[in-house]
């Protein structure tokens, strides 16, 4: 199932950037190689203003939410969203 999920992701990004929004994509810090390549192929072939990946070495997730977003979509463990959202909810 992880390979739907992982299309329903990528969709998701695709409609976004679609409907003339910045994607902002950061990755777990568990998967630092797949980091870096991404970071590598995204930077190659997208202008960040259409898709903004974030270095994990550079941008920690408290930088990541500091951002001002109109919607987010999450993709991770139940842990991980309810921290996001406790920082969303001192945020906005």
């Amino acid at each position: 199932m992880r390979s739907q999920n992982s299309l329903n992701d990528v969709a998701k990004e695709l409609a976004s950037i679609s409907a003339g929004n910045t994607a902002v994509i950061k990755l777990s810090d568990f998967v630092p190689n797949t980091c870096d390549l991404l970071l590598k192929i995204f930077s190659k072939y997208f202008d960040e203003k259409y898709i903004y990946f974030m270095d994990n070495n550079k941008h920690s997730i408290e930088e990541m939410m500091a951002l001002k977003y109109d919607h987010i979509f999450f993709t991770g463990s139940d842990n991980v969203a309810k921290k996001v959202m406790e920082k969303l909810q001192l945020i906005w």
